[in-house]
């Protein structure tokens, strides 16, 4: 059976709004915590964080968002760095659905930044 690999995304491209889009969407992406062997924990504390962030993000304000942006993008690669982990040493169908979902959502918001920026230069 061939791995899928959890496609990369480099979230620093990404303003605070779309950032809080991302990562609501990862969130809704994750049934069960421990299916995918990640930390309830973390995924409580990468849940509580987006609530924080679009409380900072209202404005839009950058400084509000750093902090919460940096723990969201250590909580980020907690997640996926369990599931990649579990995919090779115990694979499931969920983590197999989880990591196909991720990567469309990585493939739709990396061309939504490409089109995005692309329109900003255009303009």
């Amino acid at each position: 059976m061939a791995k899928t690999k959890i496609h990369h995304l480099d979230l620093n491209q990404l303003g605070n709004a779309e950032y809080l889009c991302f990562a609501q969407q990862v969130a809704s992406l994750i049934s069960s915590a421990k299916a995918l062997h990640v930390a309830e924990s973390v995924v409580t504390s990468y849940k509580a964080n987006i609530a924080k962030m679009s409380c900072a993000a209202s404005p839009l304000s950058e400084n509000g968002c750093i902090a919460i942006r940096t723990k969201m993008d250590d909580q980020y690669e907690d997640i996926t760095a369990t599931v990649d982990a579990f995919s090779i040493l115990q694979p499931s169908q969920e983590i197999t659905d989880f990591i196909s979902r991720l990567n469309k959502l990585v493939d739709r918001t990396r061309k939504a930044c490409r089109r995005h920026i692309t329109r900003k230069y255009v303009e």
